[in-house]
Formats: structure tokens, C-alpha cells, sequence
């Protein structure tokens, strides 16, 4: 299922997926994982590729043999883009020695990258690629930090409801109608309400978020 997630939509959406199944990994089979990174590299996306990028050092870590010729493609391929490289061994971590001596044959420029980041890792020093210059707002998670903002504080953080505020989010018949889920986002709401099969007689107006 998350490989499914991982490989839908546009670029924004697949790279925030990639970030969120990392942690996954070790638990899917070397040939699903396979069969991840070949439908991702088959989108020709830059930045599919860069967040394909950030996550190769923990394939790699899992099955060398199969990941590490993917690591080389991708650096190979944007061997003019910088960021591609500190992306590369940005995402390896406690490896770099052992990858930067089975690389050193084929793709020096990254074995003495590997070199660089592993003693910056020792030096507690954050990679290029992890160094923030300026704030921009992430558009993936603007409506995460709405919710905290301004829906959890009836809802609940986890969407449980909150009892003589609002009912519960988790499970709703109306989150799960995406088409009026928007209306009600967009209009507002108030009146009594039925979710899950429960009727809420709260006399209250659920006000949109732009109000």
C-alpha cells in the first residue's frame, strides 16, 4: 500500500511519500523495494530523482548489490547538479566507509563525498543539503499545521473528537465524502449532526478555517 502512495501523483506528492515509507523499508522485500525505485527512475522526474536520492543510503545499507548501482545511475546522471550528490550521501549514515571503498573503483568523486560526509557526521556538522538558508512554507504540510492550528482544538490532535465540542473526525462519514468534506471547509457547518451513527446536538456553528 505505501509503495502504492509512493508511486502516484504528482512530484510533490511522491517525494513527501518517500520521505514518510524510509522507515519501511526493512520491512518490504528486496523485490518490492526493487520494484519501487524502477517505476520512480522510469518517471524521469528531477525531483522524484532528488528525494530518490536522500533515501538510496538506507536501500543500500539493506541490499548493497542490488541498490548500489542505482546510487551510481543517479550520480552519474546529475553528475553537474551538486545537490545530487550531497543528497547521495547525505541519506547514508554509519556506511560511508565501507561505500566509499566499493565505490572508489567506478565513481571517485562519490567515494570522497562519502569521505567529506562521514566526517562531518563525526564533527556533528549538518550536510549542505540540510542546512536551511531561508524559510519557505512546505505546501505539503500547510494543511497539517492548519489542523493543529485551528481544527484540533475541538477535534482533538488525533481527530477523536472532543466531547461537548466537536465529534470525531476519525471514521466520519463526512471526511470520508471528500466532495463534502470541501463544502463544509469552504461554507461551514452548524446545526445538529449525525457521524458514525451518533447524533451531536451540540448548538454550535462549525465555522470554515478562512473565517
Amino acid at each position: 500500500m505505501l509503495s502504492n502512495v509512493a508511486i502516484k501523483g504528482n512530484a510533490e506528492l511522491i517525494s513527501h511519500a518517500l520521505v514518510l515509507i524510509e522507515p519501511y523499508f526493512k520491512e518490504a522485500s528486496t523485490e518490492k523495494n526493487t520494484s519501487l525505485v524502477t517505476e520512480l527512475l522510469a518517471k524521469d522526474n528531477v525531483t522524484v530523482d532528488l528525494y530518490l536520492s536522500s533515501i538510496m543510503g538506507s536501500l543500500v545499507s539493506i541490499d548493497e548489490d542490488s541498490f548500489l548501482p542505482v546510487m551510481e545511475k543517479l550520480s552519474a546522471k546529475y553528475s553537474k547538479k551538486p545537490i545530487f550528490k550531497e543528497a547521495l550521501v547525505s541519506g547514508v549514515r554509519g556506511e560511508e566507509e565501507m561505500l566509499s571503498k566499493a565505490l572508489e573503483p567506478t565513481n571517485k568523486l562519490l567515494a570522497e563525498a562519502l569521505v567529506i560526509s562521514e566526517n562531518k557526521r563525526k564533527e556533528e556538522k549538518v550536510n549542505p543539503i540540510f542546512a536551511r538558508k531561508s524559510f519557505v512554507e512546505d505546501t505539503r504540510t500547510s494543511g497539517a499545521k492548519m489542523f493543529y492550528e485551528i481544527c484540533a482544538s475541538c477535534h482533538g490532535v488525533n481527530g477523536q473528537g472532543i466531547e461537548g465540542l466537536a465529534p470525531p473526525l476519525m471514521g466520519s462519514e463526512h471526511v470520508a465524502n471528500t466532495e463534502r468534506l470541501g463544502l463544509i471547509i469552504l461554507h461551514g457547518l452548524e446545526g445538529p449532526i449525525t457521524v458514525k451513527g451518533k447524533r451531536y446536538d451540540l448548538n454550535l456553528a462549525i465555522l470554515r478555517p478562512y473565517s
